[in-house]
This record gives structure tokens, sequence and C-alpha cells, in this order.
């Protein structure tokens, strides 16, 4: 068996190879657990990945070029929920309230309805106003089936636009971490053999099991598995279901929230998606719900059986069960949200950020909407 010598601060002593090997395995683990604690990966793998199914970072990077088919143009920065017709109407100096990431907890904090709020770069100038023309009037009259499905598609591809980003930066990371390990083992094996008194038995490299970022490495690739697995189940219920049945409320008052996206809940393993939002207008609120054909039933039944949707009070819990459970793609209006009790707003932070408890037919046992709120 190989003895290495080692000479440290309590002078010189021999190790078998095991006892060499977890020497060595020690001071690895040690210089990396330095290096993850003086920022290497900290702010990304602890933050950003913390809450990661419901929330991801809002400062928005392309993935790319233009999604169109053959298109190569630059994305540029759409907003999947209207800043002319919709975000203005609850800004208070340009910026909206979101549930938020800080030092690891939720939060509600400010941001900007120019650059951050439901913005999600994925089409060129052209194709974004060719898809969603409808979208973005001000000034409304009837609203057309023709809106109704630009709204299913923008909601849709802001989807697709979360989670191709989140393999990407789930990509990056998992570089960052194998580039940082490869780079702390070679200076921690160089530290050793300038240690070892025999030079034959000095460390050209080392394989180990207990590969001290192995936790947190499996968690990204966990996640980054989950999210291709989404990416592909997305594009199945887009391309060959069609989520075209559509229920619609035109309320003539206006809410201080606003919200788009997917929301879904599982019968027997099944999953079953629905296409959700509430966009306050000036001086009404458009509702909508849409799903596939095939899971029309199941909806009505779980869901929508609780609700009469054309009592206002009934479709306002309905609206707050979905802001709760619904999608983290949601804005309030600061001077409203600030004007809640702070018992109520505490409880909507806690609920919210029960992840692992999200399902539009859960009910809550508290209100915080109203109508007509300004």
């Amino acid at each position: 068996m190989k003895e290495y010598l080692i000479f440290g601060k309590d002078g010189e002593r021999k190790l078998n190879e095991e006892e060499f090997t977890n020497l060595l395995f020690e001071e690895l683990s040690n210089h990396l657990y330095e290096k993850i604690e003086s920022g290497y990966c900290k702010i990304r793998t602890n933050s950003t990945y913390k809450n990661y199914g419901k929330y991801y970072s809002r400062r928005p990077m392309p993935v790319g070029e233009c999604q169109a088919t053959d298109c190569v143009e630059t994305p540029i920065y759409s907003h999947s929920i209207s800043k002319n017709a919709v975000l203005k109407n609850i800004a208070s100096n340009g910026m909206v309230y979101t549930p938020t990431i800080k030092n690891d907890i939720i939060i509600m904090g400010s941001i900007g309805i120019e650059t951050q709020a439901s913005v999600f770069p994925y089409f060129c100038n052209f194709h974004d106003t060719k898809y969603f023309s409808e979208l973005d009037k001000v000034e409304r009259g009837e609203y057309s089936s023709k809106f109704f499905e630009q709204l299913i598609h923008r909601t849709i591809f802001r989807e697709f636009y979360v989670l191709e980003r989140n393999i990407e930066m789930a990509n990056t990371i998992l570089n960052e971490i194998n580039t940082g390990f490869q780079n702390v083992k070679s200076q921690t094996i160089s530290l050793h053999n300038e240690m070892i008194g025999l030079k034959k038995h000095k460390v050209k490299d080392w394989e180990d099991s207990r590969f001290s970022l192995s936790e947190n490495k499996k968690q990204i690739e966990d996640q980054l598995n989950y999210d291709k697995f989404c990416h592909n189940r997305l594009l199945d219920f887009y391309s060959n279901q069609k989520p075209d049945q559509v229920i619609a409320a035109i309320i003539e008052s206006t809410l201080p929230v606003a919200f788009s996206g997917l929301t879904k809940f599982y019968i027997n393993d099944t999953q079953i998606n629905i296409v959700i939002n509430c966009l306050p207008y000036k001086d009404h609120t458009v509702f909508s719900i849409a799903n596939t054909a095939k899971d029309d039933d199941c909806i009505k039944s779980e869901i929508l059986s609780k609700y009469d949707l054309e009592n206002n009070n009934s479709l306002l819990k309905f609206i707050e069960v979905l802001t709760v459970n619904g999608t983290d793609n949601i804005f309030f209006d600061i001077k409203f949200w600030d004007s809640i009790d702070s018992k109520i707003s505490n409880r909507y932070i806690q609920e919210f950020s029960n992840f692992e408890k999200t399902d539009p037919r859960n009910k809550i046992d508290f209100s915080f909407l109203k109508w007509n709120y300004k």
C-alpha cells in the first residue's frame, strides 16, 4: 500500500492511501466551501433557484433570436400584459408591486413597468406586432375571438420563454460549478503536492464520489431536467391539444391586480392546464380562463362548480384564489397594497410562498381585493 509523507504544522507524519484520500477530500471541501461563501455561485444557487418552480429572476434576458419560424431578428422586450392598455392603470410613477425574493424570503417588491413587469424578449418587433396587435389597444369596443386567441398565445409564449430561460440559466450555473470545482481541485492538489515528501507519489488528478457540491449540483440538474420535461409538455399542450375553450367576463369595474399565466392541477397524475388572465383596463376588467376541450368537464367539476361567474362577489373570490394559486406573473397597485391591513398582506405572502401546495382548486379563508378600489 502506498504511503504518503506529509509535512504540516504538527510536523512530519505518514498516511496510508485511504487516510491521504480522506485528508485531500477534507481540504478540497474546505476550499470549495470558502469559495462559495466568498461569492462563487452563491447568489445564483441560493437565491435564483431557492423557489425555482414559481419564481425566476425578473431581469429579462433574451434566449436567442426571434422565436418566429425562420426569423433571425433580435427579440424586443414585449409585455405579456400590455403596458399602455393595462399596467399603466395600476402603476404609481411607473412602478407596480410583485412578489419578489429578498434574502431568501418572499416579499412584495416594486418593479418598473417599462422594462421589467411582465416583460419577455421572445419575438422581434415585426412578429410581436403581427401576432398581438389586438392586445395593446387602449380604447376598446367589442372583445372579439381574435383578441382572446392572441391573449392565449401570448400567455403561453411567455411560459415558453420562462422555461427556456430557466434551462439556459441552469446550464450556465452548472458550467460555472464544474469549472469552479476543477479550478479549486487543481489548486488543492498543487498545495498537497508541495507538502508530500515522496515525489513519485505526487497527485496528478483525483476523483471522489463525495464531490462537495454534489447536493447543489444535483438540485440544479434535477430542476434542469424538470424544466425540459415541462417545456416538452407545454409544447404538446400548445401544438396538439389547443386551449380553445374560453370563458370570459367583462366587468364594468376595475381591480388593483393584473396577472397572466398558466396554472395547473393534477387528476390521477394527469396534468390539467388552465390559461388565466386578469386585465384591469381604465374603466373595466377583463377576466378569462382557457383550456382544452378534453379538460373542459374536469375543470368545470373541479373548479368552476364552486363559483358563480355571473356574480361579481363570487367572481372576485375566484380571482383572489388565482392571485394566490395561479401564476408568478402578477402585479399589484402599490397604493392599494400599502393600504391593506398588514395581517392580510402578510397572510397573502405566506400563502403565495407555499409553492408545494399551489393548486387553483384550493380555497382561501381571507379576502383582500376590491372592485372599483380607487
